[in-house]
């Protein structure tokens, strides 16, 4: 809480202000949070209770914004957001038709903690500097990822944040691509945040995702393929990402066809077909992991996440399979039991100097007492 604020407070920009949607209970969470009330650019806002998933929270946020809000950029609470934030991405909406612009959360100040994290380090960047990036290359249907993201106030206070789902982000990127407006991806907008450190926590925070993009894909899926604003390369795009998550039952299922045919090389074509699958989705993370790696210059520093991402898809596959299940099944109102919030433990791994290097000049960042504890 204190190292994001302090951030938060250090953004080079003239006129903005920082909307603290608080609805913690222990003692020390809120002993915090009263201290930074006081600062001249910080607002707290209670919650007495946690309703409408993240979506109610953002909601709760909207409602207090400045009347003469123009733009806001959502946080969350383990992101360190660098000073120029705001000018860079302010930049994009010159444009009447761009409504959102998405940063690069980037994985990196507890990525050599565990061997989890380093799975998720080179999963994050394998999304943001690979996909994402040629994603805006060919102009297809951009999304947004729930934080490092900055929108049009009008249009998000119209359109508001979905309290009843598992992925708001993905609901509010169909819905704006719907109306006819364009997201931006920017990934010198470099959002310093912390990766799930438990192979349970990451398991949970998959399986969330594959649920809720699964059931969002399938409610928007007629009205996308049918709608007259959305491009030929958008629809396609949208239909790679429904079927993303959908990936584990099939690898499953091929996995179970390979091993009850005949291993014999004489075989039926099933068997031989079933393994180059099973390989394929063994070096399919792998290769775009070592690209990821690559272009972030941290390939040597990467190679455990990197032997270790195949396998993590191998063993989160039942797991995101049963998500993916309840995705196509359930209806919305039954979220209760797939909604986890991700733990993060707040602690940097990384040395305070690389911090700073990675946050481009701001020395508050780096110099308080929390980074040197840590």
């Amino acid at each position: 809480m204190d190292r994001l604020l302090r951030a938060c407070t250090s953004i080079d920009y003239p006129e903005y202000e920082i909307i603290v949607v608080d609805d913690s209970t222990d003692p020390e969470s809120l002993r915090r949070i009263k201290r930074w009330a006081r600062h001249p650019r910080v607002r707290v806002i209670h919650r007495d209770r946690r309703e409408g998933f993240k979506g109610g929270a953002l909601n709760e946020g909207l409602r207090h914004l400045s009347p003469e809000s123009r733009f806001v950029l959502f946080l969350d609470a383990d992101f360190i957001p660098p000073p120029d934030i705001l000018q860079r991405g302010l930049e994009h909406f010159e444009d009447d038709r761009v409504a959102a612009v998405q940063g690069y959360q980037d994985h990196v100040l507890n990525w050599d903690e565990t061997p989890v994290t380093r799975v998720v380090r080179v999963s994050t960047i394998s999304g943001y500097l690979v996909d994402f990036y040629a994603r805006s290359l060919l102009d297809t249907l951009k999304q947004l990822t729930g934080g490092a993201m900055i929108l049009r106030t009008e249009v998000i206070r119209r359109l508001g944040f979905s309290t009843n789902c598992l992925t708001e982000d993905w609901d509010l990127t169909l819905r704006l691509y719907l109306e006819g407006y364009e997201i931006v991806y920017d990934p010198r907008l470099r959002v310093l945040a912390e990766c799930p450190s438990t192979l349970r926590d990451y398991i949970r925070q998959q399986m969330r995702w594959a649920e809720g993009h699964i059931r969002v894909a399938r409610n928007y899926f007629k009205r996308v393929l049918t709608s007259p604003l959305m491009t030929l390369r958008q629809k396609m795009e949208f239909l790679l990402l429904s079927l993303f998550y959908l990936q584990s039952v099939l690898f499953l299922l091929g996995v179970g066809c390979t091993l009850i045919a005949d291993p014999t090389p004489s075989g039926p074509l099933s068997t031989r077909l079933g393994l180059l699958l099973f390989l394929f989705d063994l070096l399919a993370p792998l290769s775009m992991g070592l690209t990821a790696s690559w272009v972030a210059g941290g390939v040597r520093e990467n190679l455990l996440g990197l032997v270790l991402f195949p396998l993590t898809f191998t063993a989160t596959a039942p797991f995101l399979a049963l998500a993916s299940i309840r995705g196509l099944i359930l209806e919305d109102g039954n979220l209760e039991e797939g909604w986890y919030r991700t733990e993060k433990t707040g602690h940097i791994t990384v040395a305070p100097l690389v911090v700073r290097s990675l946050t481009s000049s701001n020395p508050l960042m780096v110099e308080g007492a929390d980074l040197e504890d840590c």
